[in-house]
């Protein structure tokens, strides 16, 4: 019996150590392509770059600096990015997104991105301006155009789907259009002048100007008003200095520019006693631009001669 069990502890020995051989065996097995292989990792080594065998990639914003125009020979400026996949890898699920930003001087004029090894145009702004900002509308700019009873849409811009509109600054040249009424209107000019260049039409009604384009719709295209002024008396056109005088009956001259009608200095509306060198205020009822560039005023007082610097 002695014998019988050291010969059954010594056979059990055997099949438990055989048994843990070919567990190893099994192990090592599996784990053989892992010892022959480098691991995988999705980073530039120091001799080759590694991919793994499905991933994704997000490469974040990235800011692309276009350089190199030269529009004397028509030529836009360009820049290149290049992402770099694993040879024969199929993308899928691939998405962009393009961001401007005009409100901090990110903006690019008209531009394309295009997939150069396939030739085709991922995003295409040609024609459409400065994507990020716009100095000017889509539609034929300026626009002409009046209210329709209440609104006109004939202006508008191309915006990008999703774009968001930080500041907008309209420019507008204040078109008025005439009041409707069912009765007559009585309208009292008090003088008119043309304008030399353009055949615009300024009109002293009351103590306000009607600018009128008759190329414009509507004509009146703006309205001036002096509301210190009790009417206006006289208008002359400066040719040399493209300026419009205006006389009014009790609130002296003014000026308004002739390219923009925005105001300028005015003639003076005091004169200098040459005898004791005192000034003092004076209305002139009437005057008129010379032929020799000095301008003539005149009242029921004196008459008076604007030499450039003074009154005399």
């Amino acid at each position: 019996k002695v014998m019988n069990s050291v010969v059954s502890a010594t056979h059990a020995l055997r099949r438990g150590r055989k048994a843990i051989l070919l567990t190893m065996l099994m192990l090592v097995t599996s784990m053989s392509p892992m010892m022959l292989i480098a691991p995988v990792s999705a980073h530039l080594t120091d001799n080759e770059t590694v991919w793994p065998k499905q991933a994704s990639n997000d490469t974040g914003w990235v800011q692309l600096d276009a350089v190199g125009a030269n529009p004397d020979i028509g030529l836009s400026a360009n820049a290149n990015w290049g992402l770099e996949f694993a040879p024969g890898a199929l993308l899928s699920n691939v998405t962009m997104e393009v961001r401007v930003n005009g409100s901090s001087g990110l903006t690019i004029e008209e531009p394309v991105i295009t997939a150069s090894d396939i030739g085709i145009n991922l995003f295409d702004w040609q024609g459409l301006g400065i994507l990020g900002s716009s100095d000017s509308f889509t539609s034929p700019n300026p626009h002409s155009g009046r209210l329709a009873p209440n609104s006109e849409s004939g202006a508008y811009w191309a915006l990008p789907s999703g774009a968001e509109i930080n500041e907008l600054i309209i420019e507008a040249l204040a078109p008025v259009d005439p009041a409707v009424t069912f009765e007559p209107v009585s309208l009292e000019i008090g003088d008119y002048a043309i304008h030399f260049v353009d055949g615009r039409m300024y009109l002293a009604i009351g103590n306000s100007i009607l600018i009128i384009d008759y190329n414009n719709d509507p004509k009146i295209i703006d309205i001036i008003e002096f509301s210190d002024a009790n009417r206006i008396v006289e208008l002359a056109i400066d040719s040399t200095s493209l300026m419009l005088h205006i006389l009014t009956d009790d609130d002296y001259f003014h000026a308004i520019s002739l390219v923009d009608t925005s105001i300028q200095p005015a003639l003076p509306d005091s004169v200098t006693n040459p005898a004791d060198s005192t000034t003092e205020p004076m209305q002139y009822e009437q005057f008129v631009i010379g032929s020799d560039g000095l301008v003539y005023a005149a009242n029921a007082e004196r008459i008076s001669v604007f030499d450039g610097n003074s009154w005399s």
